[in-house]
């Protein structure tokens, strides 16, 4: 099962027309989690988030909300994370400060760093938001993962570039220097 999973999220994310357009079919047909088997639901979500419409993106943004359940909500989170759109993008960085758990803040943004559509945006929302991250999060023993992720995911020379910008000056926190 958990093979299975592994090869419709690498057939999704490698654009195979006949999963995608699967998860596209059922993705329209589902109105609530539980329409979908739960060992595809991911996947599907997945599908509807990375290229589905304006539409899709709002359905399951409004599922994300109404979401008790702390896995089913992350794994929407997770979908959601995985937009292309820059606009669908920018409502889920306007997120983290308004609506994230505390204690998902940091997976949300090593998400978003990983998404290569999102890269540079949340990049820059952590320049603009790095009173509030650092106000936030420095109490809480993931904020030294805030480098990492971003170490990561750059891969260019103008990306160290910015990298080493941002973070030389404040390096003498304890907290980041570990990492």
């Amino acid at each position: 099962e958990r093979l299975r999973n592994l090869l419709l999220h690498i057939a999704v994310a490698a654009e195979t027309a006949d999963v995608v357009n699967e998860g596209q079919k059922r993705f329209a047909a589902f109105t609530k989690p539980s329409d979908l088997p739960s060992d595809i639901r991911d996947v599907v979500y997945y599908s509807g988030a990375r290229f589905g419409s304006d539409k899709d993106f709002i359905k399951l943004l409004d599922l994300y909300h109404a979401t008790i359940n702390a896995e089913d909500n992350d794994d929407l989170a997770a979908a959601l994370l995985t937009t292309r759109d820059k606009k669908h993008i920018a409502t889920l960085l306007g997120m983290i400060k308004t609506e994230v758990r505390l204690q998902d803040i940091i997976r949300w943004y090593a998400r978003l760093m990983s998404n290569h559509e999102a890269r540079q945006l949340t990049w820059q929302w952590l320049k603009d938001e790095w009173k509030w991250v650092r106000s936030t999060l420095e109490a809480n023993k993931t904020f030294d993962y805030i480098p990492r992720y971003a170490a990561q995911v750059f891969s260019h020379a103008d990306e160290l570039a910015a990298y080493r910008e941002f973070f030389e000056p404040i390096k003498d926190i304890v907290l980041l220097s570990r990492a």
